[in-house]
């Protein structure tokens, strides 16, 4: 079985480390996670995607290329472009719109695998793209997120003040730290591909 791509083996990991799936049920126990945090969890892989993108974008690029690995990257980097370009523009979904709950096997099918790895690469596309506005828009969102950190611990997420990064950097830093760390158990990413870096040289000078 082929190792997850990076935004999988996140997505999946940080509910691990979240306490989730949880089982409910009593003669058919039923594996489930609580859908504000799968909410959660997607919108931190999408937030890591743009981080990524914008601060560093030859682990970005490795991270595209690692994400679609049967691609023929012969063919047409026009239409990879428009591709990414809609999964930037996306509108994130939301579990918790629908349900309180998620069955654990419904994100792990293949549909939502897809989509998942779909919100991390069109992250990671808009970060490659709109870097300044990424940096502006991340060190923004960080101003008081410290002491913010009792109000998210109410809503039951498990928030350690001193890990909330400070700014774009620190955030950037974490993001590599948790490559770093996927490398380490699944092996490392292959080189980006020479037309994918080529195609981004276009609109991204400092590759």
């Amino acid at each position: 079985m082929d190792a997850l791509p990076f935004p999988l083996w996140y997505y999946f990991g940080l509910l691990n480390h979240l306490g989730w799936p949880q089982a409910k049920g009593i003669l058919r126990k039923q594996l489930y996670v609580n859908a504000m945090l799968a909410d959660v969890a997607l919108r931190q892989i999408h937030r890591m995607g743009r981080v990524v993108g914008a601060g560093d974008p030859e682990t970005a690029l490795e991270l595209i290329g690692d994400a679609f690995r049967d691609r023929d990257w012969s063919s047409s980097m026009e239409d990879l472009d428009r591709l990414l370009e809609s999964a930037a523009a996306a509108q994130l979904p939301s579990f918790a719109s629908t349900n309180a709950d998620v069955p654990w096997n419904a994100l792990l099918s293949p549909e939502i695998r897809v989509h998942l790895v779909s919100t991390f690469v069109g992250g990671v596309w808009f970060g490659l793209r709109q870097p300044e506005r990424v940096i502006k828009d991340v060190d923004s969102d960080l101003v008081g997120a410290r002491d913010n950190a009792s109000s998210w611990v109410a809503r039951g997420l498990h928030v350690d003040p001193d890990n909330i990064p400070g700014s774009f950097d620190d955030e950037l830093g974490q993001a590599s730290v948790a490559i770093e760390e996927f490398e380490a158990a699944v092996g490392p990413m292959n080189s980006a591909p020479q037309e994918l870096i080529t195609f981004v040289r276009r609109f991204r000078r400092d590759i």
